[in-house]
């Protein structure tokens, strides 16, 4: 079996970081930004003014577990999420 990856160059990194900052800005509510490679590993990072500083951390463990299940989060169900919380305490 083959799963097709697709490789990210920095500068794709920073163009989504800074898509992700203007749809934030649009919709007034400062975010932590993080896009991170296949393996998890952080390509770029933006905690917007206003943002908690907290957040940049859920926001990595975020991406981790997106590239982990090649997939966003934010679909996944609610138990599905809380077992992956738990099981990366977090991160």
């Amino acid at each position: 079996m083959f799963r097709e990856t697709i490789t990210l160059t920095h500068d794709g990194a920073l163009k989504a970081v800074a898509a992700g900052a203007a749809r934030a800005v649009t919709m007034g509510v400062p975010q932590c930004l993080v896009v991170v490679d296949a393996s998890g590993e952080v390509l770029a990072s933006l905690r917007m003014d206003g943002a908690r500083f907290l957040s940049m951390r859920t926001a990595q463990a975020k991406a981790c577990t997106a590239a982990s299940i090649n997939a966003a989060t934010g679909g996944m169900a609610f138990e599905v999420a809380l077992s992956a919380g738990i099981a990366s305490q977090g991160a």
